[in-house]
């Protein structure tokens, strides 16, 4: 797994943006929409009918506009029941021949305090409209984004480039009262870019992001307060804590001095300022489990070297540990504990932690468990790979809760694995029984190891009950696919 990003670090993009600009747009863009007519609502309608229906409007309005003096804004309420879920409109292009243009793009800028998502469908007259090409873009609260939508799906989706009549355009349940604001609809051929937003487009958007801004630093504050309540009482820690806020504050200091020049660099930054909610919340978290294993650790380390900057605890089998983002409710404690019956198998996970530095060749040793009349559960019994994770990208129609590395495979063929510093890493420890074991308490140690060398030990408990599972379930199975 790669090293953790820095914290709240402006994107690379923004960078960019700020030392460079934008790229120059080309002379052959064709415009589709730019709402600077009174006209131009003519085109937009609500699938062919007048009205848009209860709570939507669309007008033309002088905010947000990338292109002339004005943008067009739609607004639909808060969802809540009765209301309509998926909130649309529906417009017809000038330019109905799109062969030759490989992509349409337009700014969407969000003011609001919620995120918004937009979806579209793009279709001829032949194809129904919701069998088109299909594109979604979220954005982020006070944010601004190009939405960029590669014709190449229109062939794949059997519309025809040569014969464009509609564009459909929709939200779903938005989760506040949302008003986006739309401008700058380009057919672009390959290699053309659209020009950079007006000047008067950075100052407004620089006066959303002051708001914004103000609220980052109170948020930074206040959770920089309760972590230092958390660890008042180990200095190490108190150090830690002033490292990582240090980053964050030199973070906003930079956006702020884009925000005070109206900078095009917020225009790429802005992403990293709508992170900061999560990564407190991450910070708070990490600061919880660190002063909780402090409570245990002089029982279970055994090189204060290795064990100095990590922690370590526990979650259940049914919990996703994901890496980079706010950690599950990890349980800290010196010992390990499960139950299971003969013939059958039950597992836990064991996390850990570095936040020190990096660290190569983790893994975990079990060793025989022992009861008390002196019967053996072989360490064979008890396996413990690393488990593996997947990123994801974009987030999926039905929503999801994080978008970024996830827990999946669990890596039978490994036995240990290199951690980057901050990150999560879960070991899956798997206890099969067998079928003739006896029943009773069996007791061991589960070691954690770097690079071979024992950082902590734990006490492992196996209770295994005086019942055996048969072989196979004697319930009936139906499976579908359909």
């Amino acid at each position: 797994m790669n090293a953790t990003p820095r914290f709240l670090r402006l994107t690379a993009a923004a960078v960019l943006l700020s030392l460079t600009g934008f790229p120059r747009a080309a002379s052959g863009a064709e415009v589709l929409f730019d709402f600077e007519a009174d006209a131009d609502l003519k085109a937009l309608h609500d699938e062919g009918r007048a009205t848009l229906g209860p709570g939507k409007t669309l007008e033309l309005a002088e905010d947000y506009a990338t292109s002339g003096r004005r943008a067009l804004a739609f607004g639909a309420p808060a969802w809540k029941a009765g209301l309509p879920e998926w909130p649309a409109f529906e417009a017809n292009p000038p330019t109905t021949n799109w062969t030759g243009y490989d992509r349409l793009v337009f700014d969407v800028t969000n003011p609001g305090r919620d995120p918004q998502r937009l979806m579209l469908f793009v279709s001829d007259s032949k194809v129904p409209v919701r069998k088109g090409l299909a594109h979604q873009a979220a954005f982020e609260p006070f944010g601004h984004a190009q939405v960029v939508v590669p014709l190449a799906g229109l062939v794949q989706a059997g519309v025809n480039p040569a014969d464009i009549r509609v564009i459909h355009f929709f939200t779903e349940r938005p989760p506040g009262d949302m008003k986006l604001f739309l401008d700058r609809f380009l057919l672009l051929r390959k290699g053309e870019a659209a020009a950079p937003p007006p000047t008067g487009f950075l100052a407004q958007y620089a006066r959303v992001q002051e708001q914004r801004l103000a609220a980052a630093r109170k948020e930074l504050a206040d959770c920089r307060a309760r972590m230092e309540r958390m660890v008042l009482a180990t200095p190490v820690l108190r150090d830690w804590v002033r490292t990582a806020t240090l980053e964050a504050q030199r973070s906003l200091d930079a956006y702020a001095g884009l925000v005070a020049r109206a900078d095009a660099g917020l225009l790429g930054g802005s992403a990293a300022l709508a992170a900061l909610p999560g990564e407190l919340r991450r910070l708070e978290s990490q600061a919880a489990f660190r002063a909780a294993f402090e409570t245990v650790r002089n029982e279970v380390q055994r090189d204060s070297d290795l064990a100095g900057g990590l922690a370590v605890g526990a979650a259940t089998s049914m919990e996703k540990v994901l890496p980079r983002a706010v950690p599950v409710s990890i349980a800290v404690t010196n010992r390990f504990q499960v139950s299971a019956a003969r013939n059958e198998k039950e597992a836990f996970q064991v996390v850990v932690t570095p936040f020190a530095r990096d660290l190569k060749r983790v893994r975990l040793r079990v060793s025989d468990l022992v009861s008390e009349p002196g019967t053996s559960l072989p360490r064979k019994c008890v396996q413990s790979p690393p488990v593996g994770y997947v990123q994801t990208a974009a987030r999926p129609p039905y929503g999801t809760s994080h978008v970024g590395w996830w827990p999946d495979p669990i890596l039978d063929f490994m036995s240990e694995a290199d951690i980057a510093r901050g990150d999560a890493q879960a070991f899956w420890v798997r206890v099969r029984i067998p079928k003739n074991q006896p029943p009773g308490t069996y007791k061991g140690r589960i070691d954690l190891l770097v690079a071979e060398t024992a950082a902590c030990s734990f006490e492992l408990t196996v209770r295994v009950h005086p019942f055996t599972l048969p072989d196979a379930s004697p319930l009936p199975l139906a499976i579908t696919f359909a």
